[in-house]
């Protein structure tokens, strides 16, 4: 596990813990005399409610089991994870766990997928305020590389960006590349129209081109997606179980750095 992973969930959680002691103390002194049992029964469910939220962020970044090692899959830059970990409280992408449902039997191999989002000179994914512009995307047009040595299984091209903020039709993943590296099958998605690069049944290296990030399918601002799983079957090629991943060593949750 990444250390900043661990050392800032848990720094964040002690000075919570600190500014709520206080806040009580404060609320307390505030109400009528005798009243002060108000502010505490206010105060110590939002506690509980924190700790628990806490306590689940942490549970996220945890990997159980071993992790498929992967490169970084895209051109040198500054980069964050938007969505990432094993549970809905660090990644959306953690609900198809749930195999409860049976729309979600189809899609769970991307239960600990990784949303990859570029950050500008200032520190921000783009210029503006929620444009709608995708070039204004510092990731938009970014190379993406392949980051195992594999074969290409699946390469889809031709469709177009969707329009932000709304999210496009089927495939979800957009123009895409799956590749079978060992026992894994690497999702890489969300391509710009016209940039794939490989075809069905090519050999590729880490570090070879691969595509350009744009933003086709289901997403609603550009980004890269890319996650792990086991193969699945013809009609339903994300059904495959889901695999934790590690990029270049680090485990990539919500808000890690790259």
């Amino acid at each position: 596990m990444d250390r900043h992973a661990v050392v800032w969930p848990w720094l964040c959680a002690a000075i919570g813990a600190i500014g709520a002691v206080r806040g009580l103390n404060k609320a307390a002194r505030c109400w009528p005399r005798g009243w002060g049992w108000a502010a505490t029964a206010v105060a110590l469910p939002m506690a509980a409610l924190g700790g628990w939220l806490t306590a689940e962020g942490l549970a996220g970044r945890r990997i159980s089991g071993p992790a498929i090692d992967l490169a970084f899959p895209l051109s040198p830059g500054n980069y964050i994870v938007a969505n990432g970990g094993t549970n809905l409280a660090v990644s959306s992408h953690a609900e198809t766990l749930d195999l409860g449902l049976p729309r979600h039997r189809l899609w769970q191999g991307q239960s600990y997928g990784v949303d990859i989002v570029a950050l500008n000179v200032v520190g921000r994914t783009s210029g503006g305020l929620a444009p709608t512009d995708v070039e204004r995307y510092a990731i938009y047009g970014r190379r993406v590389v392949a980051p195992c040595a594999g074969q290409v299984v699946a390469a889809v091209d031709g469709l177009a960006d969707s329009p932000i903020p709304l999210t496009g039709d089927e495939p979800s993943a957009g123009n895409h590349v799956m590749l079978r590296c060992g026992p894994a099958i690497i999702l890489l998605a969300h391509f710009r129209l016209g940039t794939v690069k490989v075809r069905v049944g090519q050999s590729v290296t880490v570090g070879q081109p691969v595509a350009e990030v744009g933003n086709s399918g289901s997403s609603s601002e550009p980004h890269l997606h890319i996650h792990a799983q086991l193969p699945g079957t013809v009609a339903a090629p994300f059904s495959g179980r889901p695999l934790p991943i590690r990029i270049s060593g680090r485990n990539p949750v919500r808000n890690a750095r790259f």
